[in-house]
């Protein structure tokens, strides 16, 4: 089946969304964290309750057990949980990098990771003379790494022609890692249009 028809069948897909952080919480956070900046790379399980089922630490900036009080944080809160094409929840993972920065820098290289999409697509031009255009998608994986479906998130609203192209770009992908289910999953991928020739 193809990307576009895939597009159309997942209409209510959705990633798992982080329930909303407070002052309160932060102030928590800092807390936990001696108010010293922290930042770690993760891959988090979400289950289809939107309860925290493992957070896979992949690297960490600054004291060893800083990215476990920061998996501990992002647990505490809980998710709405990842939804399938046809609106029922699901298993859902989380690549990111948290950073509690305290007032203070952290690491270049964490603030870089951060940033970066994990689709890059080159065009020849985009809306309103714009170098540069973000979008997510929300992908349904199998076990194995293969997506099954996609499906645009809110930032991609108006913007369907792109929309299209970025899921047929993450139809692409082979995705795996650590904190993988053994059933279908659904996680966002961030997907980066430029103009050809300006990086």
């Amino acid at each position: 089946m193809s990307a576009i028809a895939m597009l159309a069948l997942a209409g209510a897909m959705a990633a798992p969304i982080h329930k909303p952080i407070g002052p309160s919480d932060v102030e928590r956070l800092a807390m936990m964290l001696d108010d010293e900046p922290a930042a770690a790379q993760v891959e988090i399980l979400v289950d289809p309750q939107g309860q925290m089922a493992n957070c896979q630490v992949i690297k960490v900036w600054g004291k060893p057990d800083d990215a476990r009080k920061l998996c501990l944080f992002e647990g505490s809160k809980g998710w709405t949980p990842a939804t399938t094409g046809d609106g029922k929840p699901s298993w859902g993972v989380i690549r990111d990098v948290l950073i509690f920065n305290a007032g203070r820098r952290v690491p270049r290289e964490a603030e870089r990771l951060a940033a970066t999409p994990e689709i890059e697509v080159f065009v020849g031009t985009l809306p309103a003379g714009r170098r540069q255009l973000d979008l997510s998608v929300a992908l349904q994986v199998a076990p194995g790494g293969k997506p099954l479906g996609c499906s645009p998130q809110a930032d991609a609203a108006g913007l369907a022609a792109y929309a299209r192209l970025a899921c047929s770009e993450a139809m692409k992908l082979t995705l795996a890692g650590p904190t993988a289910p053994s059933e279908p999953y659904v996680i966002r991928q961030r997907v980066r249009f430029s103009v050809a020739g300006t990086g």
